[in-house]
């Protein structure tokens, strides 16, 4: 994983990169907000690959309705995951079954532990909307 002497981590998009000053700071939550098909993900993905490819752990956490499986086709056409892309290097957290039942705090609680088990760098919640409007059904948040 690409990580800044000054402790920051690469986007995956040079010019990005240097528009924040070396990429973003490590130990820093970034929320991506925006409709959909804005890019939100892509840039997500972009985070990913760039800490694979340099050789750190990443892991991404999906609470979308679709299938894993049909992320890997969905997402086989973008240049930058290499050819065989990233799936196979990335921890995967799959919490769509979870969300409905699970409360806030146990749902982040998995996260956090999976993160600290597997020593990630950069994590991908996509979406935390999906955690947040759950929650606040439920009065949690």
């Amino acid at each position: 994983m690409d990580i800044e002497p000054d402790g920051r981590i690469s986007t995956g998009l040079d010019w990005l990169d240097t528009m924040l000053g070396g990429g973003l700071a490590k130990q820093s939550l970034v929320v991506l907000a925006g409709v959909p098909g804005s890019g939100k993900s892509i840039l997500a993905f972009h985070m990913l690959a760039r800490a694979v490819q340099d050789g750190g752990n990443a892991m991404l956490v999906t609470t979308t309705h679709q299938p894993v499986s049909k992320m890997r086709t969905q997402y086989s056409n973008l240049s930058f995951l290499g050819p065989t892309g990233i799936f196979d290097r990335l921890e995967i957290l799959e919490l769509d079954t979870d969300i409905e039942g699970d409360s806030l705090l146990r749902l982040l609680n998995s996260i956090v532990s999976r993160v600290q088990e597997h020593k990630v760098g950069v994590a991908v919640i996509d979406s935390f909307r999906a955690i947040s409007d759950v929650a606040r059904s439920r009065g949690q948040l």
